[in-house]
């Protein structure tokens, strides 16, 4: 059967006359026929489940990371028979937050797979008893390990996972580098990516009845993060990237502010020339669609 099913027509009537007169027969005869043919496989079946127990409970459980998806083990000569079992963490995450948004794109850039758990923020799923248990705080991202802890904050997940994945490095390599890319990151958090999410808190109608707005803050914090986006303009003119000439964390949490704050109209303007290089330069890596 296996073989006539690969042909064309290789299944009809004439080419398999007993699996055709077995299909007309009643789904009653049919069904005793299955489990008939079950029972002779059942004893081999509880036999290999035994061995895989007993090879499960026997052996000594170690964890290894499968690096941009490859992984190879040599089999030691006293110990032929191994087990493998492969997970791919879960993200819970958002499609338009930018905080899970920043753990996506580095996760690309690092090439690693991971399995996407989707909360609908806008539903109201961060505030539901099921997300609750996951994340007190109702907030994503949020990465769940394999032995079930589960790391949550953006900048404290791209550090676990730069710790465990130095290759392509993007928390620097040197001392120095270290420094000037965690400052970055930090002053972007404070100067541009908090008073953005203020602005959108504040002046755009999703919060309307979620919150009590202050319009006037909201707009306050629009024109400070207008200012800062100004000022790092002119840093990029002598710089290629955020944190220096090597693509980092920095210009992951740029880029994901700047797109986040077109909900609250910021945007480059066209006098600003080397911002909207830095800009199109982070757009057109593969991560940037992630």
């Amino acid at each position: 059967m296996r073989h006539r099913s690969t042909i064309p027509g290789g299944t009809c009537d004439f080419d398999l006359p007993d699996f055709s007169f077995w299909l007309s027969l009643p789904n009653s005869e049919r069904e005793a026929t299955l489990t008939q043919w079950l029972g002779l496989l059942r004893p081999l079946c509880d036999s290999i489940a035994e061995l895989l127990w007993l090879t499960r409970q026997s052996g000594r459980i170690r964890t290894e990371t499968a690096v941009n998806g490859v992984f190879h083990i040599t089999f030691e000569r006293n110990n032929p028979v191994q087990l493998l079992r492969v997970a791919i963490a879960p993200l819970y995450d958002n499609a338009f937050a930018p905080s899970p948004r920043r753990v996506r794109m580095f996760l690309a850039e690092k090439g690693l797979s991971f399995e996407r758990v989707e909360v609908d923020i806008a539903a109201g799923a961060t505030s539901s008893a099921e997300f609750l248990a996951v994340n007190p705080l109702g907030e994503v991202p949020v990465l769940e390990l394999d032995d079930g802890t589960r790391l949550t904050e953006s900048l404290a997940i791209c550090r676990y996972i730069e710790a465990l994945h130095p290759e392509p490095p993007l928390l620097g390599v040197s001392p120095l580098e270290q420094a000037r890319i965690e400052g970055m990151v930090l002053g972007l958090m404070f100067r541009l990516y908090l008073p953005t999410t203020h602005a959108f808190r504040h002046t755009h109608k999703f919060w309307q009845g979620r919150i009590e707005q202050v319009t006037a803050y909201g707009e306050l914090a629009r024109q400070q993060v207008i200012g800062e986006w100004q000022r790092l303009d002119a840093h990029l003119a002598s710089s290629a990237f955020m944190a220096g000439e090597r693509f980092s964390l920095a210009d992951i949490v740029g880029f994901t502010t700047l797109e986040f704050g077109k909900v609250v109209g910021i945007r480059p303007q066209a006098t600003q020339l080397h911002l909207l290089r830095w800009r199109d330069t982070i757009a057109a890596r593969p991560s940037a669609a992630a």
